[in-house]
């Protein structure tokens, strides 16, 4: 039996995959939300669109931990629908893990959300959390939006 349910939103890419093989190699329960229909290499597959609130929400009540790496790929060229795929596939899917985070009897204590470092400038010094976020451009701005929602979905004891 698993020690631990570790649920990871968007696990189904390069970072999410590696993260549940590790897991799973260590005897963890790990379930995997994805929009794609095809099981993963490691841990269950629950299915969501990162907008809905649906059956995939009974595998955050009880877990331990949350880790979300949802988004749209960036390594692609960025037209306008891009953009907007982008910027709206993070700040959703995070608003809508914290929706259902806070309708769990047993939130999990630990949520980690992927986020960037774009919008820290690219000056050749090391940055620190919290210190300036003060580039410019559009994935800077994307950053700082999806920081701002993950804070105002924050939930006590998570």
């Amino acid at each position: 039996m698993a020690d631990r349910r570790i649920v990871i939103a968007g696990g189904s890419g390069y970072l999410g995959q590696r993260l549940a093989a590790g897991w799973c190699a260590a005897g963890e329960q790990v379930v995997i939300l994805s929009r794609g229909g095809r099981p993963p290499p490691h841990g269950e597959a629950r299915r969501w669109d990162g907008a809905r609130l649906g059956d995939w929400c009974r595998a955050l009540d009880g877990a331990d931990a949350l880790v979300n790496l949802s988004g749209a790929s960036i390594a692609t060229a960025w037209d306008d629908d891009r953009r907007r795929a982008i910027r709206l596939s993070r700040l959703q899917s995070t608003f809508t893990l914290g929706r259902a985070i806070a309708a769990c009897a047993a939130p999990p204590s630990v949520w980690i959300n992927a986020s960037g470092v774009a919008a820290y400038p690219d000056d050749g010094r090391p940055q620190a959390e919290g210190g300036p976020q003060d580039a410019g451009g559009f994935l800077a701005q994307v950053v700082r939006e999806w920081e701002r929602v993950f804070s105002d979905a924050a939930r006590p004891g998570v």
